[in-house]
C-alpha cells in the first residue's frame, strides 16, 4: 500500500463530478468512465498564482491524465457556454536524469494564475481506459501555493563507456579505493519557478574521505558531488552512511534522496533501466586496493583570463607500474563542451593543464581521467 504525505487538506469525491474545494487542496480522485470527467471546483482573486500537479503514472498506474482548467462565467456575461478554457496541462516530458533516471512522465504540471476573480474548475479525465470491466485508476491532484524549492535524487555514477556502443547500466555502490576520487550524481527538480544556484556537499564522512563543495549552476538540473579517500583511509567493511546536502533558496537545505539502478541492463534502447528508491547512502573504501593513478592539484581555486584561458597545476601519483599516458578534459558544466582535451605523458609525474572556456563566471572544475 503506497501512501503520500501532503501538508494540505485532503478531499475525495464523486466520480463523476465536482467538489467544491477551499485552496490548497489534495484532491484524491477516481478516474471517471469514458468521456466523463472529475475535479475541484474553487474561488480564487485575481493574479493568485497557484501550481497544479496531477499524479498518477507515477503512482504506477498505466495513465494519461487531462486536465483542463476553466473559469465560470459571471452572471450576464456574454459569450457561448457556461465556462471559458483559461489553461490546460500538458505532460512532464523533461528528462532530466538521462536513461539511467528517467524524469519524463505522462503526468501533468502547471503554474495557473488567475486571469481576474471568480470560480474555477479544474477537470480530470484519462486519455487512456482500461478494459471493460477493470477497475478505473485513481489520482492525486494538488493545487498548492508557489514555494520556489529544489528537491533532489543522488545516484552512484555509472562505469565509463568501453565504445559509442556500450548502452549498460549496472546496480552500483557509492565505492572508493585508496588515493580515488569518485563522484555522486546529483538531479535536482526545480519547483515552482526557482532558478538559482545550488550548493552541494557530502556531510557525516569517516576518516580518511572528504568532500569538495561543487554548486549546481543556476538553470542546471544535473551536477556531482565529489568524494575523495586518503592513502591511509580506513573504513569498517560494511560501509558508513553518509550525509548529503543540498542549498537552495535562501542558503535553505533541500530534501535529498537516494536511487539506485535495480539490476542490470544490457541494451538501454531496448529496456526500460528500472530505478528503485533506498533508505540511505552507505559510502565503502577498500581496506587493500589503492587507485593505480592519483592526480593532485596545488590549489582549488583557478584564475581565469580575460581570454578565457586557465592552467591547472597537476602531481601525478602513478602505482603499479601504471605507466601509460592520460587524456585529461574538464567536465559538469556546458562551458566545458568544447575544451580541447589535455595529454598528460607516458611516465610524467608532473604537468600543467591548460585549457581555454568562452565567457566563464565561476569555475566548477571535475577532470575525467581516461587511459589513453
Amino acid at each position: 500500500i503506497l501512501f503520500q504525505l501532503t501538508p494540505h487538506p485532503v478531499v475525495t469525491g464523486p466520480r463523476p463530478g465536482l467538489v467544491d474545494v477551499t485552496l490548497p487542496v489534495e484532491f484524491s480522485g477516481i478516474f471517471p468512465a469514458r468521456g466523463a470527467t472529475n475535479g475541484v471546483r474553487f474561488e480564487a482573486k485575481k493574479d493568485e498564482a497557484w501550481w497544479i500537479d496531477v499524479v498518477s503514472e507515477r503512482l504506477g498506474s498505466v495513465t494519461d491524465p487531462r486536465v483542463i482548467v476553466e473559469r465560470e462565467r459571471a452572471s450576464g456575461e456574454s459569450g457561448d457556454g457556461a465556462t471559458v478554457d483559461v489553461l490546460e496541462l500538458v505532460d512532464t516530458d523533461a528528462n532530466l536524469g538521462g536513461v539511467e533516471f528517467n524524469t519524463s512522465t505522462r503526468d501533468a504540471a502547471a503554474r495557473f494564475v488567475a486571469p481576474t476573480n471568480g470560480w474555477y474548475r479544474v477537470r480530470v479525465q484519462n486519455l487512456f481506459q482500461p478494459a471493460p470491466g477493470s477497475l478505473q485508476p485513481s489520482y492525486g491532484l494538488s493545487i498548492r501555493r508557489e514555494s520556489a524549492s529544489a528537491p533532489a535524487v543522488v545516484t552512484a555514477l555509472q562505469l565509463p563507456r568501453t565504445n559509442d556502443n556500450d548502452r549498460t547500466a549496472h546496480p552500483l555502490p557509492h565505492f572508493l579505493r585508496r588515493g580515488d576520487t569518485q563522484l555522486a550524481r546529483v538531479v535536482v527538480f526545480r519547483q515552482d519557478g526557482f532558478a538559482g544556484d545550488l550548493e552541494v556537499e557530502f556531510k557525516s564522512l569517516p576518516s580518511g574521505v572528504t568532500s569538495m563543495p561543487t554548486r549546481i549552476p543556476s538553470g542546471q538540473n544535473v551536477g556531482h558531488a565529489i568524494l575523495s579517500a586518503s592513502e591511509d583511509a580506513a573504513v569498517a567493511p560494511e560501509g558508513v552512511p553518509v550525509v548529503l546536502e543540498v542549498r537552495g533558496p535562501g542558503n535553505a537545505p533541500q530534501p535529498v534522496a537516494w536511487a539506485t539502478v535495480s539490476r542490470s541492463i544490457p541494451e538501454w534502447n531496448d529496456q526500460f533501466v528500472p530505478v528503485r528508491p533506498t533508505r540511505e547512502a552507505v559510502l565503502s573504501v577498500s581496506r587493500s586496493e589503492s587507485a593505480p593513478i592519483t592526480l593532485r592539484s596545488s590549489t582549488n581555486r583557478i584564475a581565469v583570463g580575460a581570454d578565457g584561458k586557465f592552467k591547472v597545476p597537476l602531481e601525478v601519483v602513478r602505482r603499479f607500474e601504471f605507466p601509460a599516458a592520460i587524456e585529461l578534459k574538464p567536465a559538469g558544466r556546458p562551458e566545458w563542451d568544447k575544451a580541447k582535451p589535455a595529454t598528460v605523458p607516458e611516465k610524467a609525474r608532473s604537468e600543467e593543464h591548460t585549457s581555454e572556456l568562452q565567457s566563464l563566471r565561476h569555475l566548477v572544475c571535475r577532470l575525467l581521467l581516461e587511459k589513453k
